[in-house]
This record gives structure tokens, sequence and C-alpha cells, in this order.
């Protein structure tokens, strides 16, 4: 896993980066097609991503540009609260 990996080359098991980074899979709107993407349609979804992001120990969590403003607001409020940074683009619209 992400955070065996982190372990690891924190130890000196393995040789890595100083600093590894999760962030999970970032938030997307409806209009976004690439695989991988958690699409979010709403704010109340924004911020159950969010939660799941905070609760799988990632590190920030990532928005691509589909992401409807009113979504990003909320991912972005929720992300402040659970201390981690919300990296990408800003919407689109």
């Amino acid at each position: 896993t992400m955070h065996a990996l982190r372990a690891d080359v924190r130890a000196g098991r393995i040789a890595g980066p100083p600093r590894l980074l999760f962030t999970g899979a970032p938030l997307d709107g409806p209009g976004g097609a690439d695989e991988g993407v958690w699409i979010v349609r709403d704010p109340e979804g924004a911020r159950a991503a969010v939660d799941s992001t905070a609760a799988r120990g990632m590190d920030g969590v990532g928005s691509y540009t589909w992401l409807g403003p009113a979504a990003y607001r909320a991912a972005a409020a929720r992300a402040r609260e659970k201390q981690l940074p919300l990296g990408g683009p800003p919407p689109l619209a």
C-alpha cells in the first residue's frame, strides 16, 4: 500500500524521495472523462469525498476543472476543516 511504501522509505529499507505525499483519486465533475477520478455532483458529494479521503489517511485532496464551483467551495471548506491541502486547477464554470 501507499502507507507501507512511505514507511519503508522513511525507515531506509528502500530508496525514495525524502517525502511522499498522497491525495487519492482527484475530485472532478460530471463533465470529466478521466479514469480514476471521483465524480462529484454537488456540495454534499464533495464533502463526502473529502471525508473519505481523510479517513483513508491521505495527505491532501486533488481536484480537476470539471468540479463545479459550489462543489469546489464545499471541498475546499471541508479540506480546511480536516487540515488537508486542496490542490489542482479551479473550476472552469
